[in-house]
């Protein structure tokens, strides 16, 4: 999919760009420009990074996440819910790897954390009384289904605190129909690093692009004129 690269304010401009390309059953690929770039580490949860989530991902609402949240405390399977750091502080995360080993959907992410070697992303945000939200060594034996969720969501975030960064592809093409300049960029992974574990929480674009070349034909399937409101 591709788009003029300007969005026009009316309708009259927009249709003689239209009137122009309707006809056209091809356009040359103009020109291409790849980047790779990277993706660091998400820190560990403050309470408002855990409520946010939460309520992006499971639509929880902020007191709910707080009330879950204080549950899992009370039950030893996190630390104090309540805090505003995204620092582990003092905290070393080998015994709560090791015993979060014995849960088979997070074995092959910390071998894998493990084997690389660890390494901290922390957060700006400091808690003077408090570390951030993460798992403890405590492993639970039985979760309520949205007690589970939350869990896991607070326990993947720790893994991704302690990940390798992740390495993206762009790739921005424009392809001339007629003499009129369509574009898009398109995004793929190419090292998954902390993606692998938090890829389930994010809506992530996955277009891979091969085997183009400048100067190359595409046929057009179909050319729209699209008319919105301002969202």
């Amino acid at each position: 999919k591709f788009e003029h690269e300007k969005r026009f304010e009316n309708f009259e401009e927009a249709n003689k760009i239209y009137e122009k390309v309707k006809n056209e059953a091809f356009g040359i690929i103009s020109d291409i420009e790849e980047s790779v770039y990277s993706l660091n580490p998400l820190p560990p949860f403050d309470t408002t990074d855990l409520q946010e989530e939460a309520y992006n991902v499971y639509g929880f609402k902020p007191e709910y996440t707080l009330e879950i949240a204080e549950k899992l405390y009370l039950k030893g399977y996190i630390s104090y819910p309540r805090s505003g750091s995204q620092k582990l502080k003092n905290i070393n995360p080998l015994p709560i790897l090791s015993a979060l080993m014995q849960l088979n959907e997070y074995k092959d992410y910390i071998e894998e954390i493990l084997k690389q070697g660890i390494k901290i992303t922390e957060g700006k945000k400091d808690d003077p009384a408090h570390p951030a939200i993460i798992p403890t060594n405590e492993i639970p034996k039985y979760l309520e289904d949205d007690e589970k969720k939350l869990y896991d969501l607070i326990v993947r975030r720790f893994l991704v605190c302690l990940s390798d960064k992740a390495l993206r592809k762009s790739i921005k093409i424009k392809v001339n129909v007629g003499e009129i300049e369509f574009l898009n960029t398109f995004h793929f992974t190419i090292k998954d690093g902390w993606l692998k574990i938090y890829r389930k929480f994010l809506d992530l674009e996955e277009t891979k692009i091969e085997n183009i070349k400048r100067f190359q034909k595409v046929k057009i399937l179909k050319i729209k004129l699209d008319k919105e409101k301002t969202k």
